[in-house]
């Protein structure tokens, strides 16, 4: 899980509470920002997570 967090905040993403995700023995969290979610097992990682979060698309870098 905590690869998946790190990857997801590099992205801006927020990651909301990992929630058990019974069905397929795993966790699950989304982006409190853009609804995308990811869903670790102790198998695999899922993302549907855009590379960068619309907060940093929207808001950007500032410039001078």
């Amino acid at each position: 899980m905590m690869e998946a967090q790190v990857v997801a905040a590099l992205g801006g993403h927020q990651l909301g509470s990992w929630e058990t995700a019974e069905e397929a023995n795993g966790y699950q969290a989304v982006c409190l920002n853009s609804g995308g979610s990811v869903f670790v097992s102790d198998k695999s990682v899922y993302s549907i997570l855009t590379d960068t979060c619309i907060t940093q698309e929207v808001d950007g870098p500032e410039t001078e």
